[in-house]
């Protein structure tokens, strides 16, 4: 979780940040750091009083994505039903149900610009025989078939523009509604779009 901090400066080279919300009363921990070349040292402060020193330094800002993606990894655990390519660098935890893909941008962590997902609810019900597909987390589409995905980059489920989803890691279930598959997804911006096989 991002940590927010505000302060000011209280001499040359030299600045207190207490965090939390500042309109909040009430003490606060509270950093008191002193600027160096390669970043600042100090002093940490509970609200009770006990100190911790600290030390901060530098680090060179992370590669975009564009960047990021030309050292790839590769997902393809078959606890899930799901393979997918991430950038070298990126923190992912995964479990038997969640699985968390983050980037190491302080821009993205300060908005949760990241790719969470879980298994085992959230699934839409097939829809009825005059309804049109239903979308899940787009592209993705539920139909009266199966599961499709969204394949001409916008719009909803209709005409020509979705295909039948395709699955990636052959050991993992065939069937969503067997795993009841990803339950949830919360996409930035800045990943881009999914991109699927067509058979």
């Amino acid at each position: 979780m991002p940590l927010a901090l505000d302060g000011d400066w209280t001499g040359p080279g030299r600045f207190a940040l207490a965090e939390g919300d500042p309109k909040d009363d009430g003490p606060k921990p509270r950093f008191d750091l002193e600027v160096t070349r390669s970043g600042a040292t100090g002093t940490w402060t509970s609200p009770d009083g006990e100190t911790v020193p600290v030390r901060l330094r530098r680090v060179p800002k992370p590669a975009p994505f564009k960047s990021a993606i030309r050292q790839p990894r590769r997902f393809d655990d078959p606890r899930w039903p799901v393979t997918l390519t991430y950038p070298a660098g990126w923190r992912l935890d995964v479990s038997d149900s969640e699985l968390r893909l983050r980037s190491p941008d302080p821009f993205d962590v300060l908005f949760e610009n990241e790719l969470s997902c879980t298994q085992g609810t959230g699934v839409p019900a097939v829809p009825e025989p005059d309804e049109p597909p239903v979308e899940f987390v787009w592209p993705f589409f539920r139909g009266r078939s199966g599961w499709l995905v969204n394949v001409s980059g916008y719009g909803e489920c209709e005409d020509n523009r979705c295909a039948p989803a395709k699955w990636s890691n052959p050991e993992a279930p065939r069937s969503f509604a067997e795993t009841a598959a990803i339950a949830r997804t919360d996409r930035g911006d800045t990943w881009g779009r999914p991109t699927v096989s067509r058979t």
